[in-house]
């Protein structure tokens, strides 16, 4: 409701953060950063340099170069999009190329927790899936994917290499690129 020349409230988080997401009801602010790849949780109010509640980080969580998230209130999962870059910048020679995936979590996901399922493969065309949203009414994920210039749509119980229920491309669509998309 603010408007005119207001000082922000700044949340000062790592390099890199890409996508964020919010649970109203539970006050939590959900974070995306890049690498090292991770989901970070702030309070909603969080500020300056406040500390994460939680966060999803590890070997397990099978997270690579963290992009997207979209978080589904009812069935209380979150779902979070990987480019599949992984390195350490400290040892010359540890980059490792992943495919791009969605790895699906519980809503209150914390520490180094494998995913509940992954949706990726050939037959997904997911070639680094940017921003990602979910229609709470149909269950439905839309998904940027941004190298593959389209926006693919996926059911939300979808795991393994599943090929879109839909895809949004074409000269007509004007896109090239996708990296955010939003649901109306």
């Amino acid at each position: 409701g603010v408007s005119g020349n207001v000082t922000p409230r700044i949340l000062k988080t790592p390099h890199r953060l890409f996508a964020t997401g919010l649970d109203d009801e539970k006050g939590e602010l959900f974070v995306t950063l890049e690498h090292p790849p991770k989901v970070y949780v702030f309070k909603k109010d969080a500020a300056g340099t406040d500390k994460p509640i939680r966060s999803l980080e590890g070997p397990h969580t099978y997270l690579h170069d963290t992009h997207g998230i979209a978080l589904d209130f009812k069935r209380k999962l979150m779902f979070v999009g990987s480019w599949g870059n992984s390195s350490d910048p400290n040892v010359a020679g540890s980059g490792k190329i992943y495919p791009p995936s969605i790895s699906v979590y519980p809503l209150d996901a914390d520490g180094d927790m494998a995913p509940l399922r992954i949706i990726q493969g050939p037959k997904t065309l997911l070639d680094w899936p940017g921003g990602i949203v979910l229609d709470p009414d149909t269950g439905n994920l839309w998904v940027a994917n941004d190298v593959g210039g389209n926006i693919l749509v996926f059911k939300s119980t979808d795991e393994g290499d599943v090929a879109p229920t839909q895809i949004v491309q074409g000269p007509k669509t004007g896109q090239t690129h996708p990296a955010g998309i939003a649901l109306d």
